[in-house]
This record gives structure tokens, C-alpha cells and sequence, in this order.
């Protein structure tokens, strides 16, 4: 009996080692994949990254091509209404008398100076948003 208790101690004292080698290689094992798992996560979240940053530069881009284009259209116009009423100014300077070629000379120049003042002031709000944006897309 004692022989058998001996062997059966011995058998239960390599059973508890073998359990504790297998848990440690499961151990090792477990934590060998979930190194590969989190560089793996790392990898796909910093390419994920990547690939947004460089969808919002191509979409900001766009942005401030449409923006730029609008003002472009509107300074245009601003430029076609300024041409259409010098045009119709110069029509009448032509067919009017010396006073009222004066008053009109005079009316023009006041209406060149507000038109211009526009166009500053159109010109200016350009800038400004334009530097908005650059700032806004600077700071992500």
C-alpha cells in the first residue's frame, strides 16, 4: 500500500508538472498572439489613418477649388457689371452736352470708386476665408 500511495503521489506530482509546462506554454503561446493581434490592430488602425488623412486632404482640397472658383465667378461679375455700366455711361457721355458730360465724368467716378471699393472688400473676404481655411486644415 505504501509502494502504491508512493507511486500514486509520484504519478500526481508529474501530472501537476506536466499541467504546469502545458499551462505555460499555453501561457506563452496566448500571449505570443495577442503581441501578434495588437501590432497587427496597430498596423491596420495606423494605416486606417493613412488613408482617411489623405480623403480629407483630397476632399479639402475640393472644398477650397470650389471655394476659390466662386470667388473667381464673382469677382467676375462684379468685373461685367463695372464693363456694362462704364459702357453705358460712355454711351451717354457721348450723346450728352459739356454740363452734363461733367456731372456724368463726376457720377462715373464716384460709381468706379464704390465699384472698386467692392471689389476690395470682395477681394479681402477671399483672402480671409481662404487663410480660415488653410488655418482650420492646419490644425486637422
Amino acid at each position: 500500500i505504501d509502494a502504491l500511495e508512493d507511486r500514486l503521489f509520484e504519478m500526481d506530482s508529474q501530472f501537476e508538472q506536466q499541467t504546469a509546462r502545458l499551462q505555460a506554454k499555453a501561457d506563452t503561446r496566448l500571449r505570443d498572439e495577442l503581441k501578434g493581434l495588437r501590432k497587427q490592430l496597430k498596423l491596420e488602425f495606423e494605416s486606417r489613418m493613412v488613408r482617411e488623412k489623405a480623403e480629407l486632404e483630397v476632399e479639402t482640397e475640393r472644398i477650397l477649388q470650389q471655394k476659390d472658383n466662386q470667388i473667381e465667378l464673382k469677382i467676375e461679375e462684379a468685373k461685367a457689371v463695372v464693363e456694362s455700366k462704364f459702357q453705358k455711361e460712355k454711351f451717354e457721355l457721348v450723346n450728352n452736352g459739356p454740363k452734363e458730360v461733367i456731372q456724368l465724368l463726376e457720377d462715373r467716378t464716384e460709381k468706379m470708386r464704390y465699384a472698386n471699393q467692392k471689389l476690395e472688400l470682395a477681394l479681402a473676404e477671399a483672402e480671409r476665408r481662404i487663410k480660415e481655411e488653410e488655418e482650420r486644415i492646419a490644425k486637422g
